[in-house]
């Protein structure tokens, strides 16, 4: 997206006043809650994010679904979303053996295959299977093929973009075991069975942002570009001021409180907490940094270490001369 496209969705989001209810969400007031549904299944939900997908494209020996997407793997922003449902059960499946357990978190096992996966899903109703290189598909959308395929009765219900392809599937887990497609991979083994059988299966159109997949660099870029909006959006909301929004890059873990300024050209990045009234930038560069409140730091990098409140970090032109 190019940053005439990222302004005006900046601008249109920022003279639409955000509400708390969704259209989708009030669509649903008559209707069970995301955790509600899962719970109101006889066996509950199983969810399994597939983390081990290649893709040529990437031109990387790393899965799609753990290359980082503002200083966070992609699958961890499917792994939180997916929580939002309260599944019974939540399993990682890469390739290898311990694939993404050491990157990611929240889920209740990490497999290396279709093997052990009968054994976790347990007395599962539904089990919804994502994919995990799509950091920007949110809980409506997870919610939308469960109930889909519920109201449905079709062993199997996709979740597809409007290009057609696939993110997440929804299946009958008892029909999932008579199929038995253990000895091979899950993914390959869903996309086969959607090409073969399509008929056979309900279908959900997913909008275009939620069923971004990382198939390439362009597309990392993108998803990079559409995070840090919403982060930025949210911190706003939160009470942070950002002079230039579009000069700032600010990673998922970062922490910001009310009343703390970001000046242009900042980079804030890792496990960074900013407290009220400090002033960063312009021109600053914090990693894993801790600064306090009151305090200001600009054209300097902060990295590994706290600056105290009311304390200014700063490099001036004549030091800069004297170290040339």
């Amino acid at each position: 997206m190019c940053d005439a496209h990222r302004r005006n969705a900046y601008e249109r989001r920022s003279r639409s006043p955000r509400t708390r209810s969704s259209s989708f969400s009030r669509s649903l007031r008559a209707r069970p809650t995301p955790r509600r549904v899962a719970r109101a299944m006889s066996g509950g939900l199983g969810v399994v994010v597939l983390a081990g997908e290649q893709s040529e494209a990437m031109v990387s020996d790393m899965a799609p679904a753990l290359h980082r997407v503002a200083g966070t793997p992609a699958a961890q922003y499917v792994i939180d979303a997916a929580r939002r449902l309260d599944p019974a059960t939540l399993v990682v499946v890469g390739e290898q053996q311990g694939q993404g357990e050491d990157a990611l978190s929240g889920a209740d096992a990490y497999l290396a295959g279709p093997r052990e996966l009968f054994q976790s899903l347990g007395e599962c109703e539904a089990t919804l299977f994502v994919w995990g290189d799509t950091p920007l598909l949110d809980p409506s959308a997870m919610l939308a093929v469960v109930k889909r395929r519920e109201e449905t009765r079709a062993k199997r219900a996709y979740l597809t973009s409007a290009g057609g392809d696939d993110v997440a599937v929804c299946v009958d887990t008892a029909w999932l075991v008579e199929q038995d497609p253990r000895g091979e991979s899950f993914t390959a083994w869903l996309v086969e069975r959607a090409e073969s059988d399509r008929s056979a299966a309900a279908t959900v159109a997913a909008g275009d942002e939620a069923s971004l997949r990382l198939v390439n660099r362009q597309a990392l870029a993108l998803a990079e570009g559409l995070v840090r909006e919403r982060l930025i959006a949210r911190h706003q909301e939160a009470g942070v001021t950002f002079r230039d929004p579009y000069s700032v890059y600010v990673d998922r873990g970062v922490r910001l409180e009310a009343d703390v300024v970001v000046e242009p050209n900042c980079y804030l990045y890792g496990d960074t907490s900013v407290a009220t009234g400090a002033v960063v930038g312009p021109g600053a560069t914090l990693r894993n940094a801790s600064i306090g409140a009151g305090s200001r730091v600009e054209h300097s990098v902060v990295e590994d270490s706290t600056v105290g409140e009311g304390t200014t970090v700063a490099v001036s032109v004549p030091e800069v001369m004297e170290l040339l």
